[in-house]
């Protein structure tokens, strides 16, 4: 069969966890042995790689911003329509990709959010949604939890003048209300157009499937799991490791609620903290107010699991942002064992005290990091658990298997409608 795979933005360049799921997409049908096409839009800062994967790609241009504020204008105030379909809607656009379709004859499509579904339902082909997560869930949350300095610009923020950009913020953030209650029901609306739809998260897939007529399944993302990942763990230096560019908000907060709030709670037991490094870019102007004798910044590492197995144990000090932690998922794949709050593992299948520490509170947190600094076996077990999870559940294998039912599924349930159509 013949996919196409239409994205929001390239599949290479540093992987965070929607590039990932990306990829998990494309890999897994190539695993099926379809021929894919991918058509991304082409975001300031990607890297284009064609190289890379095993399918031929094309690179949609982006809206202008004349485009985007008649957009706005024309379907967000008057036909309620999100701001995110509205960052993404050109007629070219269309166009180009219904050419695409008939140059390679594709029988399939893939829409990546719904930023691109309008692309999928005007290419007159069989289709299926991956939402990824749920954007009104995530706009919702940064609506009552955020701190004010959310980037809720998106690929916007290397468009807009760097002297516009608060006051643009500021815009955005009297419309979040407003696009996270209009979401809600367009994600819906797509899903009910499309012949099944995809999410991360096991919570997630069951809150969209309760709202729709439609068939709602769970994709999980994908991460490499290396192999001897767990040697040497007990002979390791006393040290902790976390993940992710500090750009992105949900990143920064977790990093910012472990100095704030568990620090502190390792201050009040006596406990000395272990060093943690932070894999990941970190901009010098937000280093000011995140600097700590324990703490140190490794930058972009391009191998991070080598740089994982350095270590003892996985902080996740996650407080916000929705869908599933991948870099959880790699953490566990690694063999560590992991430390999280209740929102880095929501979504997961993921059991406490058996895959991972689950920690209510500050102190909480504490007193996990020190039953596995004092119990080396146990830690072990946590770590090789946590690896046997995603082997089980995170795998290429385990997605291909997943998508190879759903296209199944899919493709009868197109058949079964097109004869019905048929006088």
């Amino acid at each position: 069969m013949r996919v196409l795979f239409i994205a929001t933005r390239s599949p290479h360049g540093q992987m965070h966890g929607h590039k990932m799921g990306m990829r998990t997409y494309i890999h897994a049908l190539n695993a099926l042995g379809h021929q894919v096409t991918v058509a991304a839009f082409s975001v300031p800062g990607d890297v284009v790689d064609r190289e890379d994967l095993d399918a031929e790609i094309y690179y949609l241009k982006l809206p202008s911003y004349w485009t985007i504020l008649t957009n706005v204008i024309k379907y967000g105030v008057l036909e309620r329509k999100s701001i995110n379909e509205c960052l993404y809607l050109e007629n070219s656009t269309l166009q180009r990709v219904r050419e695409i379709c008939r140059t390679h004859d594709i029988d399939f499509i893939i829409a990546d959010m719904i930023r691109t579904a309008p692309y999928a339902e005007g290419a007159g082909v069989p289709w299926i949604l991956d939402h990824e997560d749920l954007l009104s869930d995530r706009y919702r949350m940064w609506e009552t939890r955020g701190s004010g300095n959310e980037n809720i610009l998106g690929y916007l923020t290397g468009y807009v003048p760097i002297y516009l950009r608060p006051a643009v913020r500021r815009l955005f953030r009297i419309l979040l209300e407003r696009e996270a209650r209009v979401l809600a029901s367009r994600e819906v609306y797509w899903t009910n157009k499309s012949l099944s739809s995809s999410l991360r998260s096991l919570h997630e897939t069951e809150s969209l499937a309760a709202r729709t007529r439609r068939r709602v399944f769970c994709m999980p993302v994908t991460v490499p799991v290396p192999k001897h990942s767990t040697d040497g763990l007990s002979r390791r230096p006393i040290s902790a490791v976390f993940t992710g560019g500090l750009t992105y908000q949900p990143n920064l907060d977790a990093l910012r609620a472990y100095i704030e709030k568990v620090l502190s709670a390792f201050a009040r037991l006596n406990v000395k903290p272990p060093r943690l490094s932070i894999i990941g870019t970190c901009p010098e102007p937000l280093k000011g107010g995140l600097e700590h004798p324990t703490i140190r910044f490794l930058g972009y590492i391009p191998d991070v699991n080598a740089e994982l197995k350095r270590h003892q144990v996985f902080f996740a000090p996650i407080v916000s942002g929705t869908g599933i932690k991948t870099k959880v998922l790699e953490a566990m794949a690694c063999g560590l064992p992991v430390v999280a709050l209740p929102d880095a593992v929501t979504g997961l299948a993921a059991e406490p005290m058996r895959h991972c520490l689950v920690a209510e509170g500050p102190e909480e947190f504490v007193q996990c990091y020190l039953r596995l600094e004092k119990d080396p076996g146990f830690a072990e077990r946590v770590g090789l658990a946590g690896r046997e999870l995603v082997v089980q559940s995170y795998s290429i294998d385990t997605a291909t298997e997943i998508l190879r039912a759903e296209l199944e599924f899919a493709l009868s349930a197109s058949a079964d409608a097109m004869s019905f159509a048929k006088p």
